[in-house]
């Protein structure tokens, strides 16, 4: 640690303040912040850094103290999540990473910043002088609320603002580097071996006006890879970490770190701990940890049981089985590659439900070679609110969180903020729920029956229509033997996963039509919004007839049904409003299943009860 500070001196990251009595009349705003050593041995290059505890404050009689991350501006979030940015690298043959060295100790801060992120040291650690000396910094400091959006904002101006004396290949090489950005590390992808190494002649020469050092550079083409090995000690093992997971860079494939559970776990926060470190942000390994997660939600449900209670024997036992069974599991992986950044893709989402668990699996598919790749999968299990629900109301549990994460997706990866977005064509969401198809159908087609479903089914289809304003989203059925989405919703070994399509979707995935075997078509397949309705807005639950309106029952001069066979006026009323009900709907669904024969079908926005008095009262 003390040789951190030294070094840091010497490179004019921090300073020390040589007359403290007059720097504390000159500047009465001053501020210290505490700070720790984090110690990670494993690393290749900077093994101890000094971490700003910005979140810690004096505290003061009358609890007026603040810490500097509550008197900071946080700023924007800039960064992509982790997992979209993992994503955005699966695009194109040819990867190449690389790693800016010492990145927020480049951004230097203005003096007013400065002297109020002071930090005390000793004077001579190695010759046992422990006399505190004070030290400022004169950069950006790793543990400030504001410092990631910082970084971001400096690269953005290097990468996307400074390129006016740039070529054009220059920009476009400026413009990926940015949008492959995750805080501190780079990436470059490429489809062929020139506009890599173009790549990788250049990066240097893109961040050195400005400071910046690129180091840890690894890459899949074993050429440009024997260049950086050249320059190195030892050469780069075949797998190394990528975001958190790990790249095998000669099958080019991305892996997990091997499933581990601790044994010796015998209390509910060890429990969680143990399955909590077993980091996975596709799901790859979800199916496998089901059986975990479930045994902890039985350990959350149990109010006798605290967080550090031991846990009953019978409990340990079980634990126990499930460890053994989940440590023996090999490593499992997915191919890295999914396409041509420059391709038309469809999102592809299998949602499905137990009643213990719901969730979704997600591809994406190459709409001209119709290769398929394994992107996500996202499982919820069943809480207490949901534990009540009928299967059909938690496969539409499924379905919502199926379609959330499809927009999402579809924001992150060709959103107006995308730098370089990739270009997503079409989403499709596949469920093996007639049910929840036809209450989808019903809904976007406006059909009366609606009003009589539960207030849990209405609101989540309210909330997927206000998605699929955003984007349209086409709903299909698939068969239930055939959908992938059953693996993330039960608790599998890894004997059985590796016998499903959990990683490589149905086989007639590429397939433009999924249900040719179901023999109801016209609740197949449903778009939201539905386009028809769009072009011809109708609403039979609520609406004023207009003065104009005219019956869509035939001559105006004849009555629907003959007054003379009724003796009371209000049943007459309700038999014109039951045939005007059945003539509504049976032209509905004529031309939602038909709209290239009647199509010519007008709805005009009608309140039915009010239109049946006027067909008796002429």
């Amino acid at each position: 640690m003390d040789d951190n500070v030294k070094t840091q001196e010497s490179q004019g990251i921090i300073e020390k303040i040589p007359n403290l009595d007059q720097f504390f009349q000159e500047h009465p705003e001053h501020s210290f912040m505490a700070h720790m050593g984090v110690f990670k041995l494993s690393r290749e290059t900077t093994k101890c850094r000094m971490v700003f505890l910005s979140n810690l404050c004096e505290k003061r009689p009358n609890g007026s103290s603040i810490s500097h991350n509550q008197a900071m501006w946080p700023g924007p979030c800039i960064n992509q999540k982790l997992s979209i940015a993992l994503l955005h690298l699966r695009f194109d043959q040819y990867l190449l990473c690389f790693d800016l060295k010492q990145a927020f100790l480049q951004i230097a801060l203005n003096e007013v910043d400065q002297n109020k992120l002071l930090f005390l040291w000793f004077k001579n650690v190695s010759k046992g002088d422990f006399t505190p000396e004070v030290y400022k910094n004169l950069r950006l400091s790793f543990g400030l609320r504001c410092s990631p959006t910082l970084l971001m904002v400096a690269l953005y101006i290097i990468l996307m603002i400074d390129v006016e004396h740039d070529s054009e290949q220059i920009r476009e090489l400026k413009k990926l580097i940015y949008a492959l950005m995750y805080m501190d590390n780079g990436a470059v992808t490429a489809n062929d071996y020139g506009s890599l190494k173009f790549a990788f002649d250049h990066l240097n020469s893109i961040f050195a006006p400005y400071k910046f050092e690129l180091q840890q550079f690894v890459t899949n083409n074993q050429n440009i890879q024997d260049e950086i090995n050249d320059t190195l000690p030892e050469n780069v093992p075949d797998t190394v970490k990528l975001f958190g997971l790990r790249w095998n860079r000669q099958a080019d494939s991305l892996l997990t770190q091997k499933l581990h559970l601790e044994i010796s776990a015998d209390t509910k926060r060890l429990v969680l701990k143990s399955i909590a470190s077993n980091f996975d942000p596709y799901n790859i390994n979800g199916p496998i940890l089901n059986r975990a997660r479930i045994f902890m939600h039985e350990l959350q449900t149990d109010k006798l049981l605290g967080w550090d209670t031991k846990l009953p024997e019978n409990k340990v036992r079980e634990w126990r089985n499930i460890v053994k069974q989940l440590n023996s599991t090999p490593e499992l992986s997915i191919p890295r590659v999914i396409g041509d950044r420059n391709g038309c893709y469809r999102l592809i989402a299998y949602t499905d439900s137990s009643k213990l668990m719901y969730g979704v699996v997600v591809f994406i598919q190459d709409t001209e070679t119709k290769q398929a790749s394994f992107v996500l999968a996202k499982n919820r299990i069943v809480n207490k609110q949901l534990e009540g629900k009928s299967i059909p109301s938690l496969e539409f549990q499924a379905i919502f969180l199926g379609t959330e994460t499809l927009i999402e997706l579809k924001r992150e990866l060709s959103g107006p903020l995308c730098v370089k977005p990739v270009n997503i064509c079409e989403l499709v969401l596949c469920t093996d729920s007639l049910v929840s198809l036809s209450w989808i159908n019903g809904y976007v087609n406006k059909l009366e029956k609606m009003n009589k479903s539960s207030t849990f089914i209405l609101n989540r289809l309210n909330q997927i229509s206000k998605l699929c304003e955003e984007n349209p989203v086409k709903y299909k059925f698939v068969s239930g033997v055939m959908n992938p989405a059953d693996c993330i919703t039960r608790c599998v070994s890894y004997k059985q996963l590796l016998k499903t399509t959990y990683f490589t979707g149905p086989q007639n995935l590429a397939d433009e039509c999924l249900v040719a075997e179901v023999n109801k078509p016209e609740i197949m397949e449903v778009i939201v919004p539905n386009p028809l309705a769009k072009a011809d807005p109708i609403n039979v639950m609520i609406g004023i007839a207009p003065s104009d309106c005219k019956a869509e029952t035939g001559n105006r001069g004849e009555h629907l049904v003959p007054l003379d066979r009724f003796s009371d006026f209000q049943r007459i009323v309700r038999v014109n409003l039951c045939v005007l009900k059945f003539i509504h709907n049976i032209k509905l669904k004529l031309k939602v299943k038909y709209p290239d024969r009647f199509g010519n079908f007008n709805y005009p926005e009608v309140n039915l009860h009010l239109e049946a008095y006027r067909n008796v009262i002429r």
